[in-house]
């Protein structure tokens, strides 16, 4: 163990020198001065644990000294000796931070008990402390592991820099090309604005980062330009360390306190020392994930403008056959199927009618609604979507799809079985749209089963997506129906393709119905068997939020 530093100060020889042969032959590391001015001198070069100090020297005085100590490191111990003792003074040097008052002639025995115990007083300070630190290493150890985010990294390490120092002025400083980046500061200027550039030249972290190792200033500096950016600053005591990760400066800690206050010392460097080395390279884990962060963006950004520019082509080229054929067919059939339906439903309200009659005009009629429909479908399958995704509960989709298809259902003696996973997770969609992809599923599973059957309804959220990966839900629609036949079930999707009759259906149900999955993010397939039945399956990406 490292022995403790004693100060000597009296100005009578033979008192300084026998106490400093006591204090040696003891172990202690001892220095002497014959008055106060010399021992703030001693001070200002080495940290020592006890002074022992007379109250009455010439010019500067025994409790000078003793404010001078307490200014410079709070924790050392001072004992004052005197031959001209009184209450008052006694006193007064207590108030000052004294830890002890002796009266001369004093007892060499006495002395040493005293001294001895202000070193086990000191030992047990500087331990704590040490402890303490530690535990602060520790705790900004777990603390930076967890961030990734710069800035709040930066201000987490100086708060701890500063808290543990004691400093009254801090900041962290990052290096970029010829200047440093302030990152972090407490107690600086309002002027100082995080973000702003620094440049090295002339400063203190300049030469910290030049050198590659720490710079402690106590009110001195061998180097000139140190000695200026300290007066520039008013600071008392400075204190930087490099943050240095595989021999390769990355910026600069710094840590001031203010005239008036204890110096920092060897003990403080340490600590910063090491809490630099343990945060270096969190801060450029932070940076490189930051940088990673910003190529991730870029690379998401060039992908949405691709998958714009794929958008816009496929949907140009849909305009120029579906889209145009639809505004085409609305522009030049609608006024005259108007005209049609119109005259129609006149002659079916006429009173003078026979079914000879009727039975024409009913016919045109729906053939004139049944090109409607084909109009409307056309151009919704030519329409861009431009629903808004929202957290979105397919339950409630399945709900309204199962109301609104009922009278169907009903009608074709269809027993519905719907099974929903409690807790289903939501999913980002368009609630109407996804309504109507359901609706149509089950629309076509109930014209399916005309005879009557089942339509089992079973929604789960643990289906896996087509990567093998994602998650998401899973609707999956089974009827015990006649079966799709195998040369026509891979065609399900395609526009135009129906094996309804003509009255029932158009052929773009299904095909609207896998685009708007898609444009979910989803997958809508299909399986069936002859004689055994049919079974669309449903997979939906859920909302990571909801």
């Amino acid at each position: 163990m490292e022995s403790a530093k004693i100060l000597i100060v009296d100005d009578e020889a033979q008192i300084r020198n026998a106490l400093a042969e006591l204090f040696e032959n003891q172990g202690y590391e001892v220095r002497a001065a014959e008055n106060a001015m010399r021992a703030m001198e001693l001070l200002r070069e080495m940290p020592f644990d006890v002074v022992v100090t007379d109250l009455k020297m010439p010019k500067v005085g025994g409790l000078e000294l003793l404010q001078f100590v307490k200014a410079q490191d709070s924790s050392v111990e001072v004992i004052i000796i005197t031959g001209y003792g009184t209450i008052p003074s006694a006193i007064q040097a207590m108030k000052e931070g004294a830890s002890d008052y002796l009266i001369k002639p004093v007892r060499l025995d006495e002395l040493s008990a005293r001294v001895e115990s202000c070193v086990a007083r000191r030992v047990l300070f500087r331990e704590k402390r040490r402890l303490s630190r530690m535990v602060t290493l520790v705790d900004i150890g777990r603390a930076i592991t967890s961030k990734l985010d710069m800035d709040e990294l930066c201000e987490k390490i100086l708060d701890t820099l500063v808290a543990s120092l004691g400093a009254q002025q801090g900041s962290l400083m990052l290096l970029d090309g010829p200047d440093l980046i302030l990152q972090a500061h407490r107690g600086l200027s309002s002027e100082v604005k995080r973000g702003m550039r620094v440049p090295m030249e002339g400063s203190i972290a300049g030469w910290v980062i030049a050198q590659k190792k720490p710079l402690l200033l106590n009110g001195t500096a061998c180097d000139e330009k140190l000695r200026k950016a300290m007066h520039r600053t008013d600071i008392a005591t400075s204190l930087s360390v490099p943050l240095i990760v595989q021999d390769r400066v990355s910026g600069v800690l710094n840590a001031n306190r203010l005239p008036g206050s204890p110096r920092f010392v060897e003990e403080d460097k340490d600590f910063a020392v090491v809490l630099a080395s343990q945060v270096a390279s969190a801060l450029e884990n932070a940076s490189l994930f930051a940088e990673s962060n910003a190529r991730a963006e870029e690379l998401a950004r060039v992908n949405e403008e691709l998958r714009d520019i794929y958008n816009q082509l496929i949907q140009s080229e849909k305009m120029s056959s579906l889209g145009l054929m639809a505004s085409t067919v609305a522009h030049d059939i609608n006024n005259p199927l108007s005209v049609i339906m119109g005259h129609a439903q006149l002659l079916l309200m006429r009173k003078e009618k026979n079914e000879a009659e009727e039975k024409p005009v009913r016919a045109i009629l729906n053939q004139a609604e049944r090109i409607d429909r084909l109009v409307r479908s056309l151009k919704e399958y030519a329409r861009k979507s431009e629903g808004a995704h929202v957290p979105t509960a397919i339950s409630k989709c399945l709900e309204n799809a199962l109301l609104l298809t009922e009278k169907h259902l009903s009608a074709n003696s269809v027993e519905v079985i719907l099974e929903v996973d409690r807790d289903l997770p939501r999913i980002m969609g368009d609630g109407n749209k996804l309504e109507q992809v359901c609706m149509n599923v089950i629309q076509n599973a109930a014209q399916a089963m005309s005879d009557g059957g089942t339509l089992r309804i079973r929604a789960s959220g643990n289906g896996t997506g087509p990567d093998g990966r994602s998650t998401g839900i899973v609707v999956r629609f089974e009827d015990n129906g006649p079966g799709i036949p195998e040369d026509t079930l891979d065609r399900i999707f395609e526009p135009f393709f129906t094996t309804k009759g003509p009255e029932e259906g158009t052929g773009l149900g299904l095909s609207i119905c896998k685009r708007i999955v898609e444009e979910h993010g989803g997958r809508l397939d299909v399986e069936s068997e002859a004689g055994v039945g049919t079974a669309f399956s449903l997979w939906l990406p859920t909302d990571e939020n909801g």
